[in-house]
C-alpha cells in the first residue's frame, strides 16, 4: 500500500472517530475528499482565531482591551457569581477600571451581563484565550478564584503573573492540593493556609505565598463596636461534589435553628451557601423546604418537639432569610453567634470574637486540610441538635465561655487584621499591575 492510501486510511479512522463523539454524521469514505483542497497557513493566535465561524463574546468596549492591566478569571458555571462580588470591587479599587472579568460559562456570562454593569468577555476555550490575550497589550496579570481544568488555557501564558485568590479561606479538602503550584503567588486571609500547604506532604516551594487579610471583612473590623444582638446567625455550607466533602448541616437545619431559638428566644437569621442544592437533589438544600418546614414545626410542635415550646408561644414565625447574593459579612452585624458547617465563614465571623458554634459531620468520614490551631480550639463544636442545646445554654445562658481567649489567638492565625486594615490587598494588585516608575 502506497504512503498516500495509509494517510488517507488513517486521517478517515480519526476523523470518523472525532465526528462521531460529537454527535455527527460519519464522513466521506475518502478522507482526501473530505480535507479541504488548500489550507490557509496561519502566523498568529488571532490569524488561526479568524478561521472560526464566531468571535469573542463582549460585554464591554472593544478600546478597554488596550488599556486592561489585569484578568478576574471565573471558572464556575451558574451560581458563582459570589466569587466575583468577592473580589472585583476589591481589585477596582486597587487599579481602577483597567480590570476585565473573563468568564468560562456562557450561562454565568449571561447573567453577569444582566446583573453588574462590568467589563466582561466570554471565553470558550485556549483559542479564545489566546486571541483575547493578544489584545491585551498592557496585560499583566490574572486572578483566579476557584480550581478548574479550564484555567490551564491561561496559565500556560508565561508572560503573565498566574496569582490564586479562591473564594474564602477553610480546612476543607479543596484548600490544598497540588493543583495550586501551577500559580506564581497564593493569596492568604493569614498564616492558617500557609500552614496547610506545609501540611499536606507536598513540595511548594515553587509557590510565593503572600497574606493579604480579608478586604471583605474591613468594615467589621473598623466597626467593631459591641452590638445590640437580637439574632444570632446559621450559615450552612453546601453539600459539595463528593461525599467526602459534604460538610454541610441543612438535612438537620430546621432542628438547629429551633433548638437555639427556643434555647435564647432570639430571632434565627439565616443565608445558604451560593451553591447549595447544585449537587443533590433533595429541597432541604433549597430555602422555601426550610421555610416551610421551620413554620411548621414551630406553629404545631410534635410530642418530641419539647424544645421549641418557647419558640412556639409566638403568633408568627420570626425566621429571617437573607438572599444568597448577600455579602455574608453584612450579616454579621446584631448576631449574637454563629452556627456554622467546616466553610470560609468560620474565618470571616472570627473578625466579631463573638462564640462560634460548629457542626461536624458524625455519619461520614470527611477529608480536611487542617491548619496548627485546631477548631476545638477556638469553636465549640456538635454533631446533633441536643449538643448545640448544651453549648448554647452554657456559652450563651450562663457565660461560661472559655474559648474565647481562644477566639482571639485564631483571629491573628487565620486573618491578618493589620494586612486587612492597612489595605495589603490593594498594594500587592498594584504591585504586579501598575506601570513601573519612569
Amino acid at each position: 500500500m502506497s504512503i498516500r492510501k495509509q494517510i488517507a486510511r488513517f486521517r478517515t479512522r480519526v476523523l470518523r472517530s472525532g465526528d462521531a463523539r460529537h454527535g455527527a454524521a460519519p464522513l466521506a469514505t475518502s478522507a482526501v475528499k473530505a480535507l479541504p483542497a488548500h489550507k490557509p497557513k496561519v502566523k498568529s493566535p488571532v490569524a488561526a482565531a479568524q478561521f472560526r465561524p464566531a468571535g469573542l463574546e463582549l460585554a464591554l468596549n472593544r478600546a478597554r482591551m488596550a488599556y486592561a492591566t489585569a484578568i478576574l478569571h471565573v471558572s464556575d458555571g451558574p451560581g458563582s457569581e459570589f466569587h466575583l462580588d468577592l473580589w472585583i470591587h476589591h481589585l477596582r479599587d486597587a487599579l481602577g477600571p483597567d480590570v476585565i472579568i473573563v468568564i468560562r460559562s456562557r450561562p454565568l456570562f449571561e447573567s453577569v451581563k444582566k446583573r453588574f454593569d462590568l467589563d466582561c468577555v466570554y471565553i470558550r476555550d485556549s483559542r479564545d484565550a489566546e486571541r483575547f490575550v493578544h489584545q491585551c497589550p498592557n496585560l499583566k496579570a490574572v486572578f483566579y478564584v476557584s480550581n478548574t481544568g479550564n484555567v490551564i488555557h491561561f496559565v500556560r501564558l508565561n508572560h503573565l503573573k498566574h496569582v490564586f485568590l479562591g473564594h474564602g479561606d477553610s480546612d476543607k479538602a479543596a484548600s490544598c492540593h497540588r493543583f495550586f503550584r501551577v500559580y506564581d503567588e497564593v493569596w492568604t486571609a493569614g498564616q492558617a493556609h500557609i500552614d496547610r500547604f506545609a501540611a499536606v506532604g507536598f513540595r511548594t516551594d515553587s509557590i510565593d505565598f503572600k497574606t493579604i487579610g480579608r478586604p471583605g471583612t474591613r468594615s467589621v473590623i473598623e466597626n467593631a463596636a459591641p452590638a445590640d444582638c437580637q439574632q444570632f446567625l446559621y450559615l450552612p455550607t453546601w453539600e459539595g461534589y463528593q461525599d467526602s466533602q459534604n460538610y454541610s448541616s441543612l438535612p438537620m437545619g430546621v432542628d438547629l435553628l429551633l433548638v437555639a431559638e427556643a434555647a435564647t428566644g432570639l430571632r434565627p437569621r439565616v443565608k445558604f451557601h451560593p451553591l447549595a442544592g447544585t449537587q443533590s437533589s433533595d429541597p432541604i438544600y433549597l430555602e422555601p423546604s426550610l421555610e416551610q418546614a421551620y413554620a411548621g414545626r414551630r406553629m404545631a410542635p410534635t410530642a418530641a418537639d419539647e424544645d421549641v415550646a418557647a419558640a412556639a408561644t409566638r403568633s408568627e414565625p420570626s425566621l429571617v432569610v437573607s438572599p444568597r447574593s448577600l455579602p455574608v459579612s453584612e450579616c454579621f452585624e446584631g448576631s449574637a453567634f454563629l452556627v456554622s458547617d467546616i466553610s470560609s465563614v468560620i474565618s470571616d465571623f472570627l473578625v466579631t470574637l463573638r462564640p462560634i458554634f460548629l457542626f461536624l459531620p458524625s455519619a461520614v468520614d470527611i477529608k480536611m486540610s487542617p491548619s496548627q490551631i485546631p477548631y476545638d480550639q477556638f469553636a465549640y463544636q456538635f454533631s446533633t441538635p441536643e449538643e448545640l442545646r448544651d453549648l448554647i445554654e452554657q456559652v450563651i445562658l450562663r457565660g461560661d465561655d472559655p474559648l474565647a481567649i481562644g477566639r482571639e489567638k485564631a483571629l491573628a492565625y487565620f486573618v491578618d487584621v493589620e494586612a486587612t486594615v492597612q489595605g495589603r490587598f490593594a498594594k500587592e494588585a498594584q504591585r504586579l499591575c501598575s506601570p513601573p516608575p519612569v
